[in-house]
């Protein structure tokens, strides 16, 4: 898998898929849903990432703060 950054084309196709009385705060959610995804996918990538076990550890720690 190869990172990619968020392209005009893929901006485009998403907003067209929208129903036509999408509000311009859908279609800004929908931009900013791409743009995170591919940045998960990017950590994923790269290795930014965290077991099920470690996530667990770590949220039963912010609990006891």
């Amino acid at each position: 898998m190869t990172s990619q950054i968020i392209t005009r084309d893929k901006i485009v196709e998403s907003i067209q898929a929208m129903p036509d009385d999408a509000s311009t705060d859908d279609i800004i959610e929908r931009i900013i849903f791409i743009k995170k995804i591919e940045d998960g996918l990017k950590d994923v990538e790269e290795g930014r990432v965290f077991s099920h076990d470690e996530v667990k550890t770590k949220y039963q720690q912010w609990l006891r703060k």
